[in-house]
């Protein structure tokens, strides 16, 4: 027998005499901690500027510019040149990838929240980067502009994601 059983404490027991929505709580809360370490290990192939993780990042954005303006790229470490236009590694939304992915830790399976979290940011910077590009003219006199259209469509969609996975999380439940 276990000693931890028959004081009454440990994991074990805690678990057993837990209401089901503490053993959820446990298994969100281990996704959480997984996501975050996954944050960690992102942001430090970020910082130290590994060129594959800028790839996976802005590949799709690039090749829709491409189609969006008709230009060809080359793309030399994870860096894409367009005429008049360089998708660097400011432009990849990393950032917004590690918002986005604690966001869905938060709210869903840790699958899950990997997957729609980079879903997300690979939309969401694609469009942004699709919108920068159409208001160009606007944003060379006021330089201001193009940080702010990035933190207005990120901010967007992280809301619409929260609303959109809420309420599926609340049908879902219902059901």
């Amino acid at each position: 027998m276990n000693i931890y059983r028959e004081r009454g404490t440990g994991l074990n027991v805690l678990m057993d005499k837990a209401p089901k929505n503490h053993r959820f709580h446990f298994k969100a809360t281990y996704g959480l901690y997984v996501a975050i370490f996954v944050c960690t290990i992102v942001k430090i192939l970020a910082m130290i500027e590994w060129a594959p993780l800028y790839r996976l990042f802005l590949f799709l954005p690039a090749i829709l510019l491409s189609l969006a303006t008709g230009n060809d790229f080359s793309e030399v470490e994870g860096v894409y040149t367009f005429p008049g236009i360089v998708l660097d590694y400011s432009c990849s939304g990393i950032h917004f990838f590690l918002m986005a992915l604690l966001l869905a830790a938060m709210l869903q399976r840790l699958r899950t929240a990997l997957i729609s979290a980079f879903i997300l940011s690979i939309f969401a910077n694609a469009f942004r980067i699709l919108l920068s590009y159409r208001l160009i003219p606007v944003t060379e006199k006021f330089t201001f502009l193009h940080e702010s259209i990035g933190t207005v469509v990120f901010i967007t969609f992280l809301i619409g994601y929260y609303v959109f996975a809420t309420r599926f999380r609340y049908v879902q439940t219902r059901a």
